[in-house]
């Protein structure tokens, strides 16, 4: 596509937009909190926790804030390696936090 063709702007906004974001919107009231939770977090019941998977850093750091304003205690380990060797962290929460 040229640089003076009539469709080049409508077209480089579609292209930008049909890009995913990874930047999580972090709740900030309790009950919004809950459903991001249970929407996001993954629970295993053998170790009591639920965990929050993210290849950015930066969600979790923000979700990790988020939390502790809220009086709920958090950890974020990584970065780990996918079987795609992709980067991402790990934030736990213990299930007794929660409740």
């Amino acid at each position: 596509m040229g640089f003076l063709h009539p469709d080049k702007s409508k077209r480089l906004e579609e292209a930008i937009n049909s890009y995913v974001s990874y930047e999580w919107k972090i709740p900030e009231t309790r009950e919004e909190l809950s459903k991001f939770i249970a929407q996001k977090g993954r629970l295993s019941k053998p170790r009591k926790e639920i965990r929050f998977l993210s290849i950015r850093k930066n969600n979790l750091s923000r979700f990790k804030k988020a939390l502790k304003m809220l009086g709920i205690k958090s950890s974020i380990f990584g970065p780990w390696k996918s079987n795609t060797c992709s980067k991402y962290y790990c934030l736990i929460i213990k299930i007794e936090e929660v409740s």
